[in-house]
């Protein structure tokens, strides 16, 4: 067994002798860290700029900025939206008519009763009798289907009509 003086000689001879080869292959790490480091520096300087030279954080910002534009003209139109639903949930949507003559012994199909509704089946019938003597208009309210009015077989036969029709939900 040796001596430990006589082993510590032995390995700092060893690694005196090895040394210029560890050295050597630590400065070749260094080069090649350096270069990797250079690289990965490029690659990052690339990535932090725009296609038109500007920065990352500035695209960022912008960008933030556009979002925020746009959701304000989100909350804008969804807001026209709802009114625009409002105002044509109340518009005429739903039309039905049916042709008749409403005196057997002469003329053809010339009468007519309308109806008119909204989407809530509220609207109006209108009614037009023609004779060869004369010609009458009849208007009755309608309210989610149904008249105040006394209607005859033919205007609630064009409100079935129009109650036919489906709109869409707005």
């Amino acid at each position: 067994m040796l001596e430990p003086q006589m082993r510590l000689f032995i390995m700092g001879t060893l690694l005196f002798s090895y040394l210029w080869y560890i050295l050597g292959a630590l400065a070749i790490a260094v080069v090649v860290l350096i270069i990797i480091t250079s690289k990965l520096h490029k690659r990052l300087k690339i990535f932090l700029t725009g296609p038109s030279g500007e920065n990352l954080e500035a695209m960022l910002k912008e960008y933030a900025k556009d979002i925020k534009r746009l959701k304000f003209k989100s909350e804008d139109l969804e807001k026209r939206l709802g009114e625009v639903a409002d105002t044509a949930s109340k518009a005429s949507q739903k039309i039905g008519i049916v042709r008749y003559n409403p005196f057997r012994e002469t003329g053809g199909n010339q009468s007519f009763s309308l109806a008119v509704l909204d989407n809530s089946d509220n609207g109006f019938v209108l009614s037009a009798l023609f004779t060869s003597e004369r010609s009458r208009v009849y208007i009755k309210n309608v309210k989610g289907g149904h008249s105040p009015q006394p209607l005859t077989e033919e205007e609630k036969e064009a409100v079935k009509e129009a109650q036919k029709i489906k709109t869409p939900k707005l």
